[in-house]
């Protein structure tokens, strides 16, 4: 006969994979009712996993499982920070606070969930410092960055300097991808000192000293060229490999 822990244990994985399958839910938005009605259900499966996230500390028993558990839980709280960071930002946006009395929809948050308001507000941040950047949310998503790291990068991200380009900006995260908050503080300090200070000469000049072009050794006859050029270089590139290559025949399907 299977013990109540061992029981209780089925019963925990269960609710997750429900959650899974309610996750996995494709939603159509298009219809308002329904969707809504998603909304409670998703609302629900979280609550289910509350549960099952309380249930893992008296699951969790050696140091091992406990370890274990403490980076689980972890990532799953940054998803749905992040979600919610998401969420508030786009409620700032449409200013869902109106009408309340509330300032902004950081300040509506921290008032009816008792929390602290310097908490929202960098939740707000987060929120809108991804949605500037899709090279930013998807590192966060492809967990090269966290959450907080990102938020670090607020400003660069959403007031950069008048010199920096997207592709700097991308640049900026790209170098600060594995690096703790602090690390990408100092990085974003340290870019954003380099590109204020710069005039567009000096710019156009160092982004002309990171050209590079690689090749890879031959791999079943094929070899891989990788380019780093500045814009009017590659497209000039471009244009001639295209020159070269000819018409694309409707039977090649490569692009």
């Amino acid at each position: 006969m299977p013990s109540a822990r061992s029981v209780r244990f089925a019963q925990v994985v269960t609710a997750l994979e429900d959650v899974r399958e309610i996750f996995a839910f494709q939603v159509d938005r298009s219809n308002v009712c329904s969707y809504d009605g998603f909304v409670d259900e998703i609302l629900d499966a979280l609550e289910t996993a509350a549960i099952a996230a309380d249930d893992l500390v008296e699951l969790c028993l050696g140091p091992v499982s406990q370890r274990a558990g403490l980076l689980a839980l972890q990532r799953h709280l940054d998803r749905v920070g992040v979600a919610q960071a998401k969420l508030l930002a786009r409620a700032e946006a449409s200013k869902a606070h109106e009408g309340t009395g509330a300032r902004n929809a950081a300040g509506w948050l921290s008032d009816k969930s008792k929390s602290s308001f310097g908490s929202a507000k960098k939740k707000a941040e987060l929120g809108e410092t991804l949605s500037k950047s899709k090279t930013l949310d998807d590192a966060v998503k492809n967990g090269e960055l966290s959450p907080d790291a990102a938020a670090a990068l607020h400003d660069a991200v959403t007031n950069p300097p008048e010199n920096a380009s997207e592709d700097d900006v991308d640049e900026l995260i790209d170098a600060v991808k594995g690096a703790d908050p602090r690390e990408a503080k100092d990085a974003a300090n340290r870019w954003r000192e380099i590109h204020a200070a710069e005039t567009e000469e000096q710019a156009e000049e160092r982004r002309y000293q990171k050209r590079s072009l690689r090749m890879t050794a031959p791999c079943d006859g094929l070899v891989t060229i990788n380019a780093t050029l500045p814009t009017l270089e590659a497209r000039q590139v471009y244009a001639s490999v295209n020159h070269i290559a000819g018409e694309q025949s409707k039977n090649d399907t490569r692009t």
